[in-house]
């Protein structure tokens, strides 16, 4: 299971700093998570499901998408980077 939680950055520092010196092993169990977790960038965007957005002979609005505007969407999508990883098991059954 992935979570996503709001932590200010200087208790994210401490927790990080009590497990780099193993305070006589007292991080609790959430803490070893929490800093061997993925921090995500400052000023990111939306976080999305790109593999949802792939799109074939899907109507936008009033208009069919060109082949050549489709295989451009969905460069854009595939280019994209990865803020958190897929995943595997919940990509592999949209496969």
């Amino acid at each position: 299971m992935q979570i996503v939680i709001d932590i200010p950055e200087k208790e994210y520092n401490m927790i990080l700093l009590k497990q780099e010196i193993n305070i006589g092993g007292i991080a609790s169990v959430a803490e070893k998570y929490i800093a061997n977790g993925t921090p995500l960038p400052k000023g990111h965007g939306r976080l999305i499901d790109a593999d949802a957005l792939k799109m074939d002979k899907r109507v936008c609005g009033d208009m069919y998408l060109s082949k050549t505007s489709l295989f451009v969407a969905n460069k854009v999508i595939e280019q994209a980077p990865t803020i958190v990883e897929a995943d595997k098991a919940e990509s592999e059954d949209k496969e």
